[in-house]
This record gives structure tokens, sequence and C-alpha cells, in this order.
């Protein structure tokens, strides 16, 4: 039996390690920076979220990649183009997390 540790817990652990990053004596990240990643970083999970449960509304096949996902209906192509899109916007989010904390380690304080 292999053990996974649940998506949220590591969501956490990153959270409290960059509040703990200002109690070590780096800056606090900029407030308008930091608040942009968190939306664009959420939003993009939501779209994420979104998109594979309308194609799931449609029947799409999980886990199945390229040609095999057979894709026939407008619906089914833009329920995985939202997925896509929001798959994408999810990625910007997490880039920018590194932005946000490597500016709030390069301004020390």
């Amino acid at each position: 039996m292999s053990q996974t540790r649940p998506k949220w817990l590591l969501t956490a652990l990153i959270v409290v390690a960059v509040l703990g990053l200002s109690v070590v004596g780096y800056a606090a990240p900029p407030p308008r920076l930091a608040t942009w990643q968190a939306y664009l970083y959420g939003g993009g999970q939501l779209l994420h979220i979104a998109g594979l449960v309308w194609s799931g509304g449609y029947g799409v096949q999980r886990k199945v990649a390229g040609a095999e996902q057979v894709l026939r209906s407008t619906g089914e192509v833009a329920g995985m183009g939202l997925m896509g899109l929001g798959g994408l916007l999810a990625i910007c989010g997490g880039l920018l997390f590194v932005v946000v904390v490597a500016r709030a380690m390069r301004r020390h304080s």
C-alpha cells in the first residue's frame, strides 16, 4: 500500500514556509503581487476543475490523452479547453509564486 499525502497538506506546508520567511528575517512579499498570485493560481485551479466537471458530464474519459480521447461534440471540446486554460493559469500562478518569494528573499529586512 502506497502512502500518499493530501494535496491540501502540501499547500498548507508551503504557505507556512512562506509566512515563516518573515520570522527568519526576510521582508514581507509585495502585497499587490502576492494578491495577484493567489487569485491567478486559485482561479486557474477553479477553471481546471470546472472544465473537468463539464467534460465528465459529457462522458469524456479521464487519464486518456491525445487522439484516444475522441472528443466528438463542441461541449466536450469546450470543457477540455476550459480545463487546459485553467491549468495554464494555475501554472502561471505557481511561477508567480516563485517570483513573489524570490523578491521577498531579495529584499532582506
